[in-house]
């Protein structure tokens, strides 16, 4: 059976970045692997940021596998069954993705004969753990449940209460996970290749409602829906100070609760890639040329009129 090696986490975790990681060292490098990118958008920058990885990219865009895309995820997986049938398949979904739908998809009898899961890896942002509100708890947590493994991202931007609210949330929801730094993993290429030899530990036949495995109910969606994507193709430049204010008006919220910015744009003349997540962004000069220059964002009552306005 062809296994599947699952990394989700929420908005703006890092998922892609560890993944692309991991591509580039040559993890697999003995393997035909296929990566599988899900998108909750039109548009899958993250696709676009992992060019030039070496290894086929399967895109699936418009809603997530677990609920509005599950017969698109079948049909992909039994296209690359009859025309690559890959040694291993990776699979990033969209940061709002339920895992226990996948464990569901899998069961599909064209499938289940040719598929396993081999290991789920949730990869955890601990600056949201600073001790107020925590966002969106219930798709934190359910990542946090189901994964054998969990890869705690940005440890360089946390403080010490921050690390120990991350640790005492994964306790909370999933003591058996192993727990890892994933900057650590990174370093040493021995210890990324353990990380899916090793498999998951969490009980595939537990979901995340509390029933029982081999259970045939529904999962609930509709926490899915106040989240929109809005896209747009950016044709001018900015300067610097613009792009500054900008971004201090996506941060303030004046543009909407924008949690998850990603994308391309000109800042005087030049392409940069921008990253924001929860407050925080970076911009990082792009030596390499990209096709088009285009920003998506993610969140709720995103106010679309900013959109022409930075491009204006």
């Amino acid at each position: 059976m062809i296994p599947i090696d699952i990394i989700t986490g929420f908005l703006g975790a890092g998922k892609t970045t560890f993944l692309k990681n991991i591509l580039l060292k040559g993890v697999f490098a003995e393997e035909k692997v296929v990566l599988i990118e899900n998108e909750y958008g039109q548009v899958n920058m993250d696709a676009r940021f992992l060019e030039g990885v070496g290894i086929p990219i399967y895109e699936i865009t418009k809603g997530c596998l677990c609920c509005s895309l599950k017969t698109d995820f079948i049909t992909t997986l039994k296209e690359i069954l009859e025309s690559v049938k890959p040694d291993r398949i990776l699979v990033e979904p969209s940061g709002i993705f339920v895992t226990e739908s996948f464990k569901e998809m899998l069961q599909d009898s064209s499938l289940r004969e040719d598929y396993r899961i081999n290991s789920i890896t949730s990869v955890l942002d601990v600056t949201l753990f600073d001790g107020r509100f925590l966002p969106y708890e219930g798709f934190l947590s359910n990542g946090v449940r189901h994964a054998g493994q969990i890869l705690l991202s940005k440890c360089d931007l946390a403080d010490d209460g921050m690390l120990q609210n991350a640790r005492a949330f994964i306790n909370r929801h999933n003591s058996h996970a192993a727990v890892y730094d994933s900057a650590a993993v990174l370093a040493e290429e021995g210890q990324c290749r353990a990380l899916f030899a090793r498999g998951g530990k969490a009980d595939p036949n537990t979901c995340a409602c509390g029933c029982s495995g081999g259970h045939g109910h529904s999962h609930d969606h509709s926490s899915h829906d106040p989240f929109v994507t809005v896209s747009l193709d950016l044709d001018g430049s900015l300067g610097e100070k613009e792009f500054e204010t900008w971004m201090e008006g996506v941060a303030s919220g004046a543009f909407g609760d924008i949690i998850r910015m990603k994308g391309y744009i000109r800042i005087q003349g030049k392409t940069h890639e921008i990253q924001y997540q929860h407050n925080r962004y970076t911009c990082v000069p792009k030596q390499d040329a990209v096709e088009r220059h285009q920003v998506v964002a993610i969140g709720k009552h995103i106010r679309r009129e900013w959109l022409a306005g930075i491009d204006g």
